[in-house]
C-alpha cells in the first residue's frame, strides 16, 4: 500500500473527527478502523499491480464519515464530468442470452459523493453479489432515475427494423435520459462512449442538454452507478427468465450460453429462440 496515498486519507479522515485505532495489513491492501472517541467503523484501501486505490466501507456509517471518505475520493479522482450531472451506461450488450438494459441517473454533488464513499464503481469489477447490495444503496442515494429494458423478444423486433444495435442503444439511452431529464431539470449529461458521437447528439437534439461522450466514462461515480442499476436490471430479467423457461439461462456469449440455449432448443424448439436470445449475434448460427 502507497504509504502516502494512506497518509492523506488519514490525514482527511482527521481533520473531520476521525482517528486511526487500529491498522491490519490485508491482501493486496490495509483495513483501517476509524474512530470518533464513541464508535469504531472499519474502512479498508486497496491497491492493484498498476497502483490504482480503491476504498470499501462496511456496515451503516455516519454522514459526517460517509461524506469525509466521498469528499477524499472524489478531490483524488477524475470525475470526467462533475456534478451535478446525468450518468447513463447499458448492460447486456456483450450477453447474447437474455435483454438489453439502458440506466440514466442523476447525482448531485452531496449525491456523488456518498456514491463514491459506498464502493460504486464499474459494475464490470463487481460481482453479482455485490451488485445486488449495492443496488439498494444506488436508489436511496439517487431517487431520480430511469431504466430502460428490451427484453430479446422486443430487441429482435427492432433489430429486424432497423438492423443495427447502435440506433437501439442510442433510442434507449435517449428515453432514460429524457425521463431523468424531466424529473432532476439536470442538462449536463455523461455517457459512455459507445458509437459516433454524431448518433447521440441527434437522439436529444432539441432539447437543450449539453452532452458528453467518453471512452470508460464509468471512472464517474454516476456512471459506474448507472452501470450498476443495469446490470442488476440485466441479472434479474436474466434470472426471470430462467424460471419462465425451468432452465439455467448463462449471461456472457461463451461456451455456458452456447449450452443453455441448446438446451432451450432441444426443449422447446429452435423457432422460440428468439424468446431468451437477440438473435443477430453469432452465437444464434451455433445453435441453429
Amino acid at each position: 500500500m502507497n504509504s502516502n496515498y494512506k497518509k492523506d486519507f488519514l490525514d482527511a479522515m482527521a481533520e473531520n473527527g476521525f482517528i486511526p485505532a487500529e491498522e491490519k495489513d490485508i491482501s493486496y491492501g490495509v483495513q483501517l478502523t476509524l474512530s470518533d472517541g464513541e464508535n469504531d467503523w472499519k474502512v479498508r484501501l486497496f491497491e492493484n499491480a498498476k497502483g490504482e486505490h480503491t476504498i470499501d466501507t462496511a456496515g451503516r456509517m455516519p454522514e459526517r464519515l460517509m461524506q469525509a471518505i466521498g469528499d477524499f475520493i472524489v478531490n483524488s479522482s477524475d470525475p470526467l464530468l462533475p456534478p451535478p450531472l446525468i450518468g447513463s451506461d447499458e448492460a447486456g450488450k456483450g450477453d447474447w442470452i437474455g435483454p438489453l438494459t439502458v440506466c440514466a441517473l442523476y447525482a448531485d454533488a452531496n449525491m456523488y459523493r456518498k456514491l463514491a464513499a459506498a464502493g460504486v464503481k464499474d459494475s464490470k469489477k463487481l460481482s453479482g453479489k455485490k451488485i445486488e447490495e449495492l443496488k439498494d444503496v444506488i436508489t436511496s442515494i439517487c431517487p431520480h432515475y430511469s431504466v430502460i429494458c428490451l427484453m430479446p423478444e422486443a430487441f429482435n423486433k427492432l433489430y429486424a427494423k432497423y438492423g443495427n444495435i447502435n440506433v437501439l442503444l442510442a433510442a434507449a439511452h435517449g428515453e432514460a435520459i429524457r425521463s431523468v431529464n424531466g424529473k432532476s431539470g439536470c442538462t449536463d449529461v455523461l455517457i459512455d462512449r459507445f458509437a459516433d458521437e454524431s448518433r447521440m447528439e441527434t437522439e436529444l437534439k432539441g432539447i437543450g442538454l449539453s452532452l458528453h461522450q467518453h471512452f470508460r466514462a464509468e471512472a464517474n461515480f454516476a456512471v459506474a452507478a448507472a452501470s450498476i442499476l443495469a446490470r442488476y436490471t440485466y441479472i434479474s430479467r436474466l434470472n426471470a427468465l430462467s424460471g419462465k423457461y425451468g432452465l439455467t439461462l448463462a449471461p456472457g456469449a461463451g461456451d455456458a450460453a452456447d449450452a443453455a440455449a441448446a438446451a432451450f432448443v432441444a426443449k422447446y424448439g429452435k423457432e422460440r429462440l428468439g424468446e431468451i436470445v437477440k438473435l443477430n449475434y453469432k452465437n444464434t448460427m451455433k445453435v441453429k
